[in-house]
């Protein structure tokens, strides 16, 4: 069957029942100003219930705050359970959408819904959804149970009431050494605070039930800390929880291990490397990391100028960012970064940035000629000291032959060309073709290559900027007569 179970904050939750009986504890919220408190209510007992099972993280559940009788004293308040959070845009009574409600934290770590506003004898309705226990994005460690593991502890009713953390979350990775610790329990009864097996501190858990152990000072590392309730049943009653302390930073780890750009003195990539302790657990405090690059530059803002070196600050998920431009020589260089004594060398390695050739095809024989040009290089990212073969392919697509041909084109930056490689294919057109070299982009085609030309390696000649082959005769529209080729290699320097 189901029922509803009220509680005296005039929340109501649809349950359902099955064969069995167990008790059920709830809580009512109190609100005075802005100081919302929880306070215990006598147990209600439930003929047929079942253990709860750990909600999936996509269930929702609508919750319905009935007014009371004088009307909602100008707000409404809901005690939030643990682990749900309210949906955007489903708050409203009755036809009536309310405002988003403000969320409040209680004196015992728990969250408050409150509606400001709300309107006097009218019930109020809202949809919870299941939330993750900590942020997206979160350092965290494994943590040693999860929620279903915890609620069956807390359902074993043989063994008397229990004790439970609230408050460091099981798998929290702290930035700092000292930590506020929070448990619940049954009221008025001794609690113990453990690390492994160390003794921490002890008290007695208020009448709320909950006891605050302030000020735990831990060890940087992992830790186990264990909480023993001894409950009016002469039970002892345990709950643990794995908690990290951040370390000092231990080594660098990338994302990649080559920095890779193209060399064309533009291109960007983000680098993206993590800072990590001792015990390869992110660093989340913020962490100064001294840049320097060779062979590119770095963008981005210098977090300390006063500071030698380049300063990035990593993130509380121990990420630092660091936005590399590629400079204009293709070959290698390194990203280097250090954090106190720690030190990462990341390899960089600039490719050729290939242009496309600047080509240019005429035809003057009148109206219906027409030239196409594709080129193409057989290495589209060379590596340093690599050849490189361009070939540009020429094809009449017009209604008649295209005469008075003139094909330009240009050594592309960072290569040095290939003596003897510029050559000319012409298949079954009958044209013939003359080349020219220049030395000054064009400007003039007087000049001849040598070896080791512009201080190039022997065979090559770095002052050689373009290519030119002047056409004698008629490229005919009708295939296969309708198509030449020129080509070079050049070599990436």
């Amino acid at each position: 069957m189901t029922v509803q179970f009220r509680g005296k904050d005039h929340s109501t939750l649809p349950l359902a029942l099955a064969a069995g009986g167990r008790e059920v504890p709830f809580e009512a919220a109190v609100a005075s100003g802005n100081d919302v408190r929880t306070g215990l209510t006598p147990p209600l007992v439930a003929d047929t219930a079942l253990p709860v099972p750990a909600p999936a993280a996509t269930m929702t559940a609508d919750v319905t705050l009935a007014a009371p009788d004088a009307g909602w004293p100008g707000s409404a308040v809901y005690a939030l359970p643990v682990g749900w959070s309210a949906l955007p845009g489903t708050s409203r009574q009755e036809a009536q959408w309310l405002a988003e409600p403000r969320t409040v934290r209680g004196r015992d770590g728990g969250s408050f819904l409150e509606w400001a506003g709300a309107r006097e004898g009218t019930p109020v309705t809202v949809r919870l959804t299941r939330v993750a226990t900590a942020p997206a994005g979160a350092v965290r460690v494994a943590a040693l149970r999860d929620e279903a593991a915890r609620a069956d502890q807390s359902a074993e009713l043989m063994v008397g009431p229990g004790v439970a953390f609230f408050a460091p979350v099981d798998g929290t990775v702290l930035a700092t050494d000292r930590l506020f610790v929070g448990v619940r329990g049954e009221p008025g009864r001794p609690v113990t605070l453990f690390d492994g097996d160390s003794m921490l501190a002890n008290g007695t858990t208020r009448l709320d039930g909950v006891h605050d152990f302030i000020n735990v000072q831990l060890g940087a590392g992992p830790h186990r800390l264990r909480a023993r309730l001894d409950n009016s049943w002469g039970q002892a009653r345990w709950d643990s929880a794995t908690v990290h302390v951040n370390g000092g930073p231990a080594r660098f780890v990338a994302v990649e291990d080559t920095v890779q750009l193209m060399a064309d003195g533009r291109s960007s990539v983000p680098v993206r490397i993590r800072v990590v302790d001792v015990w390869g657990v992110p660093v989340t405090h913020p962490t100064a990391v001294t840049v320097r690059a060779s062979g590119a530059r770095l963008a981005g803002a210098d977090e300390d100028r006063s500071s030698v070196g380049d300063q990035r600050r990593s993130d509380a998920a121990g990420w630092v960012v660091i936005p590399v431009v590629a400079g204009r020589d293709a070959g290698g260089g390194a990203l280097e970064l250090r954090a106190d004594s720690v030190r990462l060398v990341l390899p960089l390695r600039q490719q050729l940035h290939v242009r496309p050739l600047v080509l240019t095809g005429t035809g003057v024989v009148g109206t219906g000629a027409a030239l196409a040009v594709a080129t193409t290089a057989n290495v589209p990212t060379p590596q340093p000291g690599q050849d490189v073969t361009f070939t540009s392919a020429h094809t009449s697509t017009g209604n008649i032959a295209a005469t008075s041909l003139l094909t330009v084109t240009n050594i592309p930056l960072y290569t040095d060309f290939k003596l003897g490689t510029a050559t000319f294919t012409a298949g079954t057109s009958g044209l013939t073709a003359v080349l020219a070299y220049s030395n000054n982009g064009g400007t003039s085609w007087s000049y001849v290559p040598v070896s080791g030309g512009g201080g190039a390696p022997a065979g090559y000649d770095r002052s050689v900027t373009h290519l030119r082959w002047t056409f004698t005769g008629a490229l005919s529209p009708v295939a296969p007569n309708n198509s030449v080729s020129v080509s070079f290699q050049a070599r990436v320097r």
